[in-house]
């Protein structure tokens, strides 16, 4: 590996360090909004607030995986 390649690499894994960072930081934002939110709509339950917002969340969380994924799919 030359020391282009290797700056390139570099490059890449601060820009995948940056994104990291900047995607939990908006998670961390959201996540008690969305907590409230399904803590409102919970309550109509029977099964409340922590059991319903980690199932929502988790739902969530694998469709955006799964669309992610499809789109940087390599060939």
């Amino acid at each position: 590996m030359n020391k282009k390649e290797k700056l390139h690499e570099a490059k890449k894994i601060i820009t995948t360090g940056f994104i990291t960072a900047l995607s939990l930081l908006i998670a961390l934002t959201w996540k008690d909004v969305i907590a409230e939110y399904i803590n409102e709509l919970s309550a109509l339950s029977p099964i409340r607030g922590a059991f319903v917002s980690a199932i929502i969340v988790t739902i969530i969380g694998v469709i955006g995986i799964l669309i992610i994924t499809s789109f940087f799919k390599q060939e």
